[in-house]
């Protein structure tokens, strides 16, 4: 965890199994907001590496945002 702040921001390092052993770490910045449907994150992912790039951008909709999505709608539904 490289910075935290309670309830609006997350910053950290980030690095899948398919980076090179020579690869740095990515940073992620997760930042948490208000937003007229109930709340919004914004993410940034910086310096993933080349050879993952494609699966790290697949990935973050694949098994991430898509899943909460369903995760929040059906939460919706039954309340």
């Amino acid at each position: 965890m490289v910075a935290t702040v309670p309830g609006r921001l997350v910053v950290q390092t980030w690095r899948s199994t398919n980076f090179a052993a020579d690869d740095p770490d990515s940073i992620l910045v997760l930042a948490f907001s208000e937003a007229p449907s109930g709340g919004r994150i914004d993410l940034v992912h910086t310096g993933v590496a080349d050879s993952d790039y494609e699966g790290v951008t697949e990935g973050w909709r694949k098994y991430y945002w898509d899943p909460w999505r369903a995760f929040l709608e059906a939460r919706e539904t039954r309340t």
